[in-house]
């Protein structure tokens, strides 16, 4: 069953070449499977992300299913923060970082609410 999921966020990428208008939303279910859509705005093309969280480490792998030799990690650590770093590992066998932005969610949070996403890896996953 997967079950109870919880919205990571919404991710805007910088290739190191910059130029391409790329977002990824990722969510994370409590048995560690990452579930989440991969849109770039230059073409106008979206796709499913698929992936697992290493609970030891508390590590985080995907791929867009389409292209699964495409392969991104990054800590919860990094996910939960505002700004950070994946590592993308491409079908040729290159290894590049990528920067990432956690976009901010437009609604307002009220006063003894939780929040809606996570501020901290340990919000997301609990560890063995």
């Amino acid at each position: 069953d997967g079950g109870d999921w919880l919205s990571l966020g919404v991710y805007a990428l910088e290739p190191p070449a910059g130029g391409q208008k790329e977002l990824m939303q990722l969510a994370v279910s409590k048995a560690g499977e990452i579930k989440g859509v991969y849109y770039n705005a230059d073409d106008n093309l979206s796709e499913n992300i698929t992936g697992t969280v290493d609970r030891a480490t508390q590590e985080a792998t995907w791929n867009v299913v389409s292209t699964p030799e495409l392969q991104f990690s990054a800590s919860l650590k990094t996910l939960t923060s505002s700004t950070g770093e994946m590592n993308v590992a491409a079908p040729n066998g290159v290894q590049q970082t990528w920067f990432t932005a956690r976009l901010q969610e437009p609604t307002q949070q009220q006063p003894g609410q939780p929040a809606t996403t996570p501020t901290s890896s340990e919000e997301v996953i609990a560890t063995p």
